[in-house]
């Protein structure tokens, strides 16, 4: 997800101020990469182009504003023929991550693919 953002969304050219240039990269960057529909059709478009074959989605739990982001993006990954694989898991509380189960999970889920 943030690879290609450097590529799109980095470029700014006012030398004469580095806050302002430095700022000017990152006050959209929630924007671009967690709320529909802006980061539906760009993570759509930067899968394409870099041929990717399969999509990892960390889903989070709860109900939060990023989780019901990340189902309209896995609804458009799934829309342009692109296999998903939801990992559900909070990006905060690894308490109930489980490593193996989860290595297992996505590993089965690529052989099927």
């Amino acid at each position: 997800m943030y690879l290609p953002f450097a590529y799109s969304a980095y470029p700014r050219f006012n030398l004469e101020d580095p806050l302002r240039a430095l700022a000017s990269r990152v006050v959209s960057m929630n924007e671009v990469l967690h709320l529909p529909p802006w980061m539906n059709d760009w993570m759509v478009h930067e899968a394409k182009r870099s041929k990717i074959d399969a999509v990892i989605m960390l889903m989070p739990e709860g109900a939060r504003l990023s989780q019901s982001g990340s189902l309209f993006t896995k609804r458009a990954f799934i829309n342009a023929g692109l296999p998903v694989i939801d990992m559900w898991a909070d990006m905060v509380d690894s308490s109930h991550w489980d490593h193996d189960k989860m290595v297992q999970y996505v590993g089965e889920t690529l052989e099927q693919i």
